[in-house]
C-alpha cells in the first residue's frame, strides 16, 4: 500500500510538472507573438515618421486631407509640392507677376513632373495617384482590413472611420501605419482672461488673438473660467470640463476636429524658408540699404532686389514699389497723385505699419491719430509724400444732392412765387479706422462740374421739354436750355475742425434758414453744419423758362400760390466734350485750409458717355408735385442724385472685390478725360470705380430714403 501511495504521488507530481511546462511554454509563445507585435509596431512608427519627414519635411510642402478631391474619400493626409516659383514669370521685364501654373499637375505624381508626393498612410508609394486613396485606406471596415481609428475613439455618428490594409512584414508578421495632421485641427480654446482688462486692452488682444468656438466641444466653462483650459493637456482631460448632455459628443470623440497640440511654423510654404519679419524691417527701415533689397523670393534660390528713395528728392525711384514689375505712371498732369502706380511701395507700407508711433492714447478713449495729408503742388517733397507716406482723412461715404421743388416772393410780383429747384447738400463723413480721427482745419470739398441733371418741369402754359438745371456748357442741345447760364462750381466749407471717433459717421448739409439764389452764380460757397436739414441749400429760379428776356419781367416769371408744380427728369446734361464724345458725370477735390489752384489733397472723377445715358440712368416720369404755396413754406423732395462710395450707396450697381470696392480711397479717375499719358484697360468702365452715381425717386413729403437722424447726436 505504501509503494502504491508512493506511486501515485510520484504520478501526481509528473502531471502537474507536465501542465506547469505546458503552460509556461503557451506563456512563452504568446510573449514572443506580443514581442513580435510590438516589434512591427514601434517599426510601423519609425516608418510614419521616416515617410513624415521624407515627404513632408521640406519648408514647400502643403498637406490636406483627401475629402478636398471628393467628399467621400477617407480621411487619409495627402502632401503636395508647393508651385515653388512656378507660377512666377521667370525672365523678361514682368518677372516675378504671377501667371497661371498647371493645375493638372496637382494630380500627377512627382515621378510623372506633378506636384503629388504621396498618402502619408502605409502601402503607399511614390507613383501612387490622389485617386488610389481608396485602395490603402477605408472608412468602414471590410475583409483584408485592420482598424486604426474605429467606434469607441469616435461618435458613433462618426463615419470618418480609418481601416488600414496591413502591409506583411516577413512570413507570418503584418503592420499599418496612418499619420493624422494636427494642423488641421481646432486648438482646445484658450481664451484672454478680460476680467481685468481695460477697454483698450480687450480691443488690443482681439484684433491678435482669436480662439475656437468652444460651443461645438461642449467646453463652454472656459469662457467663464479660462484658467481651465490651461488643465486640457489632451483631448481626454478635455472631457472633465466638458459641460454637455449625456449623450454628447466629447473632446475625446473630436479626433478629427480637435487637438491640444495644434502648433505651426512661420515657413514660406511657397519658395521656402521662414517668412520675413516685416515688423522688424519696418522698425529698422531707416537703417536698411537703399538698394539690393531682398523682398521677394520668386524661387529657392532666386529672389527680386528692390530699392527704398534714398531721400526726399529721390522720390520715384525705380523697382521700389511692391509688385517689382511695376512703375509709376505717366501723366501730363502736374499733381503726382495721376503718377502713382497701381500698387503701394515698400516705403507706404513702412509707413502704414510705424503709424502706431503718431498716436496719442489715455485710458479713458479710444487711440486718437491727427489726420495726415498734404497739397500735391507739383514739388518733390509733395511727389515724396504721395507716392510714401499715408494719407489720413475722414472719407466722404456720399453727396447726396436732394432736389426739391421750391418757390420763392423774392423778386416776384405782389402775391405770387417765383418757382425754383432746390439743391440740398447732404455729405456723409465716416471715419473709416479703428481709432479716433481728429481733423485739424478746415476740409473744403469742392464739385468742379454740374451734375447731370435735366428737368422738364409742368406748369400751366409753359412747353414740355428738358432744361438742364446747370448750364451744359458741352452740348449744343443745353447750352440755350439751362436755368442757370453759367458754368458752376460748388464750394462747400465743413466746419474748422472734426473728430470722428473709431468707425462714426456723421451728416452735414446747410445751416438752418440757409436758402441761396444761385441761378447767376457760377462759384455757390457756402458752410455745412452737424445735422439733416432738407428745407436749405442753393436755388435756381425758373426765369429764363419762363421769361427769355433780361432782365426779366417779375409778372412773367411769378405765378400764383395754387399753381400745381410736376416734373420729369433725365440724366443727360454733359459737362464735357472729349474729342467730340459728350460725357456726363461730376469730379471733385479735397481741400483743407484754403480753396486754390495747387491747394489740392485729392481727385476724384467718375464720368459716364452721354450715348449711354438713358440706360445706366433711365429719365423718371410723373415725379412728385406740390402747389407754388406748399413748396414755398416747405419745400417738396422728389428726387436725390447720389455721389458716393459704391458700398454706402443703397441704389450702386453691385460689383465684386475690393479693388472695385474699397471705400478707403484718396484718388481715382474713371471716363474719358484721361488723366495719365497710357491708356488703361477697363477705366472706362463704372463698374471699376469704387464709388457709384446713383438716382432714387422721393414720394410726396421726402419717403424713406432721406437721412432720418437725431440732429441732437449726429
Amino acid at each position: 500500500i505504501a509503494t502504491i501511495s508512493v506511486m501515485v504521488l510520484l504520478v501526481m507530481i509528473a502531471l502537474a510538472m507536465l501542465s506547469l511546462s505546458t503552460i509556461e511554454l503557451r506563456a512563452s509563445q504568446n510573449g514572443r507573438a506580443m514581442a513580435e507585435a510590438q516589434a512591427n509596431a514601434r517599426v510601423a512608427l519609425m516608418l510614419a515618421i521616416g515617410k513624415l519627414q521624407q515627404h513632408a519635411g521640406s519648408d514647400m510642402r502643403i498637406t490636406a486631407t483627401a475629402d478636398i478631391l471628393d467628399a467621400s474619400y477617407p480621411p487619409a493626409l495627402g502632401v503636395w509640392r508647393s508651385w515653388e516659383g512656378s507660377n512666377n514669370q521667370a525672365s523678361g521685364t514682368l518677372k516675378g507677376r504671377p501667371i497661371a501654373p498647371d493645375y493638372a499637375s496637382k494630380k500627377k505624381p512627382v515621378s510623372q513632373d506633378g506636384r503629388f508626393v504621396a498618402w502619408l498612410v502605409s502601402g503607399a508609394d511614390e507613383n501612387s495617384l490622389p485617386d488610389d486613396v481608396s485602395t490603402l485606406i477605408q472608412n468602414t471596415s471590410s475583409t483584408g482590413t485592420v482598424p486604426l481609428l474605429a467606434a469607441g475613439t469616435l461618435a458613433d455618428a462618426d463615419t470618418r472611420q480609418v481601416h488600414a490594409i496591413p502591409q506583411i512584414v516577413g512570413s507570418d508578421g503584418a503592420l499599418a501605419w496612418w499619420i493624422s495632421g494636427e494642423n488641421q485641427k481646432a486648438r482646445i480654446p484658450k481664451p484672454n482672461d478680460e476680467k481685468n482688462s481695460t477697454a483698450a486692452e480687450w480691443a488690443d488682444s482681439n484684433r491678435s488673438h482669436s480662439v475656437t468656438d468652444p460651443e461645438p466641444f461642449n467646453l463652454d466653462p472656459v469662457l467663464a473660467d479660462p484658467s481651465l483650459a490651461g488643465k486640457a493637456v489632451t483631448r481626454g482631460s478635455a472631457d472633465f470640463i466638458a459641460d454637455g448632455p449625456d449623450d454628447a459628443i466629447t473632446p475625446t470623440q473630436s479626433f478629427h476636429d480637435l487637438s491640444s497640440l495644434s502648433t505651426g511654423l512661420l515657413t514660406n510654404v511657397a519658395t521656402g524658408g521662414w517668412r520675413k519679419d516685416l515688423s522688424l524691417l519696418t522698425e529698422k527701415w531707416d537703417e536698411q540699404p537703399t538698394t539690393g533689397l531682398e523682398f521677394f523670393q520668386i524661387k529657392p534660390d532666386e529672389s527680386l532686389e528692390y530699392t527704398r528713395p534714398a531721400s526726399t528728392a529721390d522720390y520715384q525711384p525705380a523697382k521700389s514699389m511692391l509688385y517689382h514689375w511695376s512703375d509709376y505712371r505717366a501723366s501730363h498732369l502736374r499733381e503726382f497723385w495721376a503718377r502713382r502706380g497701381p500698387i503701394a511701395s515698400w516705403a507706404k507700407i513702412k509707413s502704414y505699419a510705424t503709424l502706431y508711433k503718431t498716436m496719442s492714447a489715455t485710458t479713458s478713449s479710444a487711440p486718437n491719430i491727427n489726420h495726415q495729408s498734404w497739397s500735391d503742388d507739383g514739388s518733390a517733397a509733395k511727389a515724396h509724400e504721395t507716392f510714401h507716406n499715408i494719407r489720413l482723412l475722414p472719407q466722404m461715404a456720399r453727396l447726396q444732392i436732394v432736389v426739391s421743388h421750391y418757390a420763392t416772393t423774392v423778386g416776384a410780383a405782389p402775391g405770387k412765387y417765383r418757382p425754383a429747384v432746390l439743391y440740398t447738400p447732404l455729405i456723409t463723413m465716416w471715419n473709416p479706422y479703428n481709432t479716433r480721427l481728429t481733423l485739424n482745419g478746415k476740409l473744403i470739398i469742392n464739385p468742379a462740374n454740374p451734375f447731370p441733371l435735366a428737368l422738364s418741369h409742368k406748369l400751366p402754359g409753359l412747353a414740355e421739354e428738358y432744361w438742364a438745371v446747370q448750364r451744359g456748357s458741352a452740348s449744343p442741345e443745353y447750352r440755350d436750355k439751362s436755368l442757370s447760364p453759367s458754368g458752376w462750381r460748388l464750394i462747400i466749407n465743413l466746419p474748422n475742425s472734426m473728430i470722428l471717433e473709431p468707425g462714426e459717421t456723421r451728416i452735414f448739409s446747410p445751416p438752418a434758414g440757409y436758402l441761396s439764389d444761385v441761378t447767376n452764380n457760377s462759384r455757390p460757397n457756402f458752410n455745412v453744419e452737424p445735422g439733416v436739414r432738407t428745407d436749405v441749400g442753393i436755388y435756381f429760379t425758373l426765369d429764363r423758362r419762363l421769361d427769355q428776356n433780361n432782365p426779366v419781367d417779375p409778372n412773367k416769371v411769378s405765378l400764383a400760390g395754387g399753381t400745381e408744380m410736376g416734373v420729369d427728369a433725365k440724366f443727360d446734361v454733359p459737362s464735357q466734350n472729349i474729342g467730340g464724345r459728350f460725357m456726363c458725370g461730376s469730379d471733385y477735390q479735397w481741400f483743407i485750409g484754403s480753396f486754390g489752384s495747387g491747394r489740392s489733397h485729392s481727385w476724384f472723377q467718375m464720368f459716364y458717355d452721354r450715348e449711354h445715358a438713358e440706360k445706366l440712368y433711365p429719365p423718371r416720369t410723373g415725379l412728385a408735385s406740390a402747389t407754388l404755396l406748399q413748396c414755398s413754406e416747405t419745400p417738396m423732395p422728389f428726387l436725390s442724385m447720389t455721389l458716393g462710395s459704391r458700398i454706402a450707396n443703397y441704389k450702386a450697381t453691385a460689383t465684386k472685390g475690393m479693388v472695385q470696392a474699397n471705400p478707403v480711397v484718396d484718388f481715382f479717375s474713371s471716363g474719358l478725360q484721361r488723366r495719365f499719358t497710357d491708356p488703361y484697360p477697363g477705366e472706362n468702365n463704372l463698374l471699376n470705380c469704387p464709388w457709384d452715381f446713383s438716382v432714387v425717386e422721393h414720394a410726396s413729403g421726402g419717403g424713406d430714403m432721406l437721412p432720418n437722424v437725431d440732429n441732437d447726436t449726429n
